[in-house]
């Protein structure tokens, strides 16, 4: 079972429509984004969708609450909507990028990779070096869950160089699990820190807790039982203070790892279950499998 990878998205303003006065609960759901409160977020988001169906901007800031909360088949709806309104470009490689995370997240890496070579092909046109490195991160990611490591950690490679500082700590991640791909985990834990380095510095909560997980998880693989326990314990509950269902889904899998790694089958079973029931419940099907597959060898 492969960790988990983050994608870089890409997070615009739509300043034309924001700064309308119709626009209020629009641009109280991109502030509720900002404040990393998704659940207010969409509650806005929706509301504003509701008044202005046709709005790029209200359609966006729903389908990034709803990426946010881990639910994917919700994100896509409003993400496609927002799509087939924009008239931008910078609008539309924005909406791309996010499209593309989703695909990645649903396991549908054709589309995955269509959709962040659209995104690309716009930063590169206008001369986005942050949306050009956000997408040459999730064109990485593909390769990597496609097993080209080599590929993906070119890719990672070439957008590390031209990543603002604040947005490496993601790219530190992604290495991280090349080498813990290759068991060689001294190095992914290396890079581990320095990307909680970086989110910590900057504020970025809800990154954080997914560096913990990871590095929990990865303690977990030399058996630092102790170590993977602490980092696991802090990532969950964040993310359930977040209310992302897919990363808690994270959580229950490397909780059901440890538990098998320490000998409590009845707990691994128990934790595995969950991941699988919230992995299916927001479509994330490559994992629910992978979560099915440890439920089974366990019998």
């Amino acid at each position: 079972m492969r960790k988990f990878l983050f994608s870089v998205l890409v997070f615009v303003f739509f300043l034309g429509i924001i700064q309308t006065a119709k626009a209020d609960l629009t641009r109280d759901c991109f502030n509720y984004i900002q404040a990393q409160d998704y659940q207010r977020a969409l509650q806005s988001g929706l509301e504003a969708v509701r008044i202005y169906p046709n709005s790029v901007g209200a359609n966006f800031c729903v389908g990034v609450s709803y990426v946010r909360l881990g639910q994917y088949n919700q994100a896509i709806k409003y993400l496609k909507t927002a799509e087939k309104y924009a008239t931008s470009k910078s609008d539309l490689g924005a909406i791309y990028n996010w499209e593309g995370a989703v695909y990645e997240n649903l396991g549908d890496y054709n589309n995955a990779l269509l959709y962040a070579n659209r995104a690309l092909s716009l930063d590169i046109e206008l001369g986005d070096k942050d949306g050009e490195s956000a997408n040459l991160n999730n064109i990485a990611n593909i390769y990597q869950y496609l097993g080209d490591l080599d590929k993906a950690l070119e890719y990672y490679k070439k957008a590390l160089a031209i990543s603002d500082e604040k947005f490496k700590s993601t790219i530190y991640n992604n290495i991280a699990v090349i080498y813990s791909s290759k068991n060689e985990y001294d190095q992914a834990i290396d890079y581990l820190k320095k990307a909680i380095a970086i989110d910590q510095r900057f504020g970025n909560y809800d990154e954080l807790a997914k560096d913990f997980l990871n590095l929990g998880d990865t303690y977990r693989a030399i058996k630092n039982y102790s170590e993977a326990e602490y980092y696991l314990k802090q990532g969950l509950l964040m993310e359930e203070k977040i209310g992302n269902k897919d990363w808690q889904g994270a959580a229950y899998l490397y909780f059901g790892k440890l538990y098998r790694d320490k000998g409590n089958k009845a707990l691994a079973r128990e934790y595995f279950t969950k991941a699988y029931n919230i992995f299916k419940s927001v479509g994330d099907e490559p994992d629910a499998q992978a979560a099915y597959q440890d439920l089974q060898e366990l019998q």
